[in-house]
């Protein structure tokens, strides 16, 4: 092409450090072979530009069919890896493939322009995982990168210093500032992490819910709303008794739990000791009865109606902000539970968890006496290794057992969520 701008090295490395830069930020978020297959990649362009390696061309064949056969294996790869899943992450883990082959063909003035210019939504899809300022003022820099990089690209002296093409696209960047400013006012912004616009099938928010199921979520985006504001009238009680009591999921057929109207019943005594905390809740307006109370509540005054298994429940829908006092006491122990909720508590769909079933029996038959069994299993508990991610892995089957005894990815936010 006439008038052509020639790929010389220090393009060709500017582009690489600058799609490594805005990749960087995802690297614990994928798992490594994606990193190691872009790694090589780069690695492979490298060498080419240093005279160690061809390129996968037309003119060796070989190398050029074993680049077609990576292309393939990436998108097979990424398929497994998200179980056929698309999405938030698949995207972006294809994308970053991607452009790790486009590399290996980059050597034309085309080819830049669109490596370059998908480094820029390279950049943009670390929003989609943090909005932080640390990630803003990152990728800021990594902006400026590829700015720099496209004007190296079209400067009409090769003797322009790097130092010259940072301070224009400095420049040039400042200048966008007014009108992201502008638009950041006037435009309309839609609530929420914008890769759940339009929400994906399997992707969910935090919340609260009258019915739990585990095993579907695959992308949690955490909700930014206020629940509830709590001023105590004192001190505020240690970080371990800070447990919230609002919903009591009763009714579960191994996948699924619903709250049902097992525990509606009148609030009975509990044995209480220490400390007693009173305290003001403010809680936002949600359309349900649910009040949350510090566990165990012993005084609800006139506002609110405690049940047989110490929900709060208020005396209409809230649907404005409604103030309520309690008093609660974190040392406490319940009383005796009625037949119907021992029933209900310890219910299980015949065939359900075998191998949870399998390790309760072999505990029950090490520890006979119940408070011995109890301690038995929070120790195994809180010695298994365990994460915790807003984006676990789909569990087919039994999810308990899956989770139980293979992936060990505790969300435990999407314990509470909403669609």
């Amino acid at each position: 092409m006439s008038g052509a701008t020639i790929i010389t090295r220090t393009h060709v490395l500017w582009a690489l450090l600058c799609l490594t830069l805005a990749l960087m930020p995802h690297a614990s978020r994928f798992s490594p072979w994606l990193l190691i297959c872009f790694g090589a990649l780069a690695l492979w362009r490298v060498l080419a530009e240093l005279g160690r390696l061809p390129l996968p061309d037309r003119r060796h064949f070989s190398l050029w069919i074993l680049k077609q056969v990576l292309a393939v294996a990436a998108f097979i790869a990424i398929y497994i890896s998200y179980q056929g899943q698309l999405g938030r992450d698949a995207g972006v883990a294809l994308l970053s493939a991607l452009l790790g082959l486009k590399m290996l063909e980059l050597h034309n003035e085309r080819d830049f322009y669109v490596v370059m210019f998908l480094g820029y939504f390279l950049v943009v899809t670390n929003f989609f995982y943090s909005q932080t300022l640390a990630t803003a003022l990152f990728m800021l820099i990594v902006v400026v990168m590829v700015t720099g990089g496209l004007i190296r690209f079209n400067a009409s002296s090769e003797t322009i210093s790097t130092r010259h093409c940072i301070q224009l696209a400095c420049a040039y960047v400042a200048q966008a500032i007014p009108f992201m400013v502008a638009g950041f006012f006037l435009f309309p912004r839609i609530p929420g992490p914008l890769w759940g616009i339009p929400q994906d099938a399997n992707t969910a928010i935090t919340g609260l819910s009258e019915e739990m199921t585990i095993g579907h979520i695959t992308e949690l985006g955490v909700s930014d709303k206020v629940a509830f504001r709590v001023a105590f009238d004192g001190d505020t009680p240690p970080a371990q008794d800070l447990y919230w009591r609002g919903l009591v999921l009763w009714h579960t057929d191994g996948r699924s739990w619903r709250a049902g109207r097992i525990g509606d019943g009148h609030a009975r005594a509990i044995i209480s000791g220490g400390r007693a905390y009173r305290y003001m809740v403010t809680i936002e307006p949600h359309n349900k009865r649910w009040l949350f109370g510090l566990e165990a509540v012993t005084n609800t005054g006139d506002s609110a109606r405690q049940t047989s298994d110490h929900r709060l429940l208020a005396r209409h829908p809230v649907k404005r902000r409604l103030r309520y006092s309690l008093e609660s006491r974190t040392q406490f122990a319940l009383m005796e539970i009625t037949e119907s909720e021992r029933r209900a508590a310890l219910e299980l769909p015949p065939g359900s968890h075998p191998r949870a079933r399998r390790l309760a029996a072999d505990w029950r038959n090490l520890y006979p006496a119940d408070d011995t069994l109890i301690k038995a299993a929070l120790l195994h508990f809180n010695r298994e290794p365990s994460s915790y991610t807003l984006t676990p892995r789909r569990l087919h089957g039994d999810p308990i057992d899956q989770f139980l005894f293979d992936t060990r990815e505790e969300n435990l936010r999407s314990i509470f969520h909403r669609h």
